[in-house]
């Protein structure tokens, strides 16, 4: 399996330069987050997302300081009074330890290896002219250990990156957006039993089959969020 650009006559440019509130230039992406099409876009203030207006349900361009969707995911699992119990739970250094072990599990998806390390801009240097915001596991690894995700919603915000890339790069038919579609429903599954219960999850990794009955098994908390 290989990253291949199907449609030659797209012409190389498919980015665009957008300025922020604060005077800076940020490099916005080409695609619609949403649909993954070209076409009259609207930008986010805070990420290099872009959208149609239809796909986000406006009739009418927003004030330019607008935030996309997906940020406002990520905005409101890491806000103090609105993000859930399990985050609230846990401290920053055990979510990056869970964090570990979900990546590890997406690491496991057979034939995911096209997506483990960045792609090489040798091997395809139209890439660059194509993804404003490159991905891949390798990378989330290294936001982990970096301590860059503050919630469950921002990790799966970056790996929703792999499958938009793969999208517009490979198209919606190759079968390499067939394994980052699934890397990205694994990727869902795994958080979402970190935001079921933490513990649990923990343990399930650490002690493999014999936790649930092992009553000196590791606890993050004092108390787990389902019931054993």
């Amino acid at each position: 399996l290989e990253f291949r650009r199907c449609s030659s006559d797209l012409g190389k440019r498919r980015r665009n330069t957008k300025t922020n509130s604060s005077g800076l230039d940020v490099l916005s992406d080409g695609y619609c987050w949403l649909c993954h099409k070209e076409g009259d876009v609207i930008c986010c203030e805070s990420c290099p997302r872009v959208f149609h207006l239809r796909c986000v349900q406006l009739e009418s361009s927003p004030a330019e300081d607008w935030v996309c969707p997906e940020c406002v995911l990520v905005m409101s699992a890491e806000n103090l009074e609105t993000r859930s119990r399990a985050m609230r739970l846990l401290s920053l250094e055990q979510l990056c330890t869970l964090l570990k072990h979900a990546l590890a599990r997406m690491k496991s998806v057979v034939n995911s290896d096209p997506f483990i390390k960045p792609v090489d801009p040798v091997q395809f240097p139209a890439y660059k002219d194509y993804i404003s915001c490159p991905m891949d596991l390798q990378s989330m690894e290294r936001n982990i250990r970096r301590k860059q995700y503050g919630s469950t919603e921002a990790m799966l915000a970056d790996c929703k990156w792999i499958l938009h890339n793969c999208i517009i790069f490979n198209s919606p038919s190759s079968k390499l957006t067939s394994i980052a579609k699934g890397l990205v429903k694994i990727c869902k599954h795994e958080l979402q039993e970190i935001e079921n219960c933490p513990d649990c999850y923990l343990n399930a990794h650490v002690k493999k089959d014999t936790w649930f009955t092992d009553r000196k098994s590791t606890r993050l908390n004092s108390s787990h969020l389902c019931n054993l």
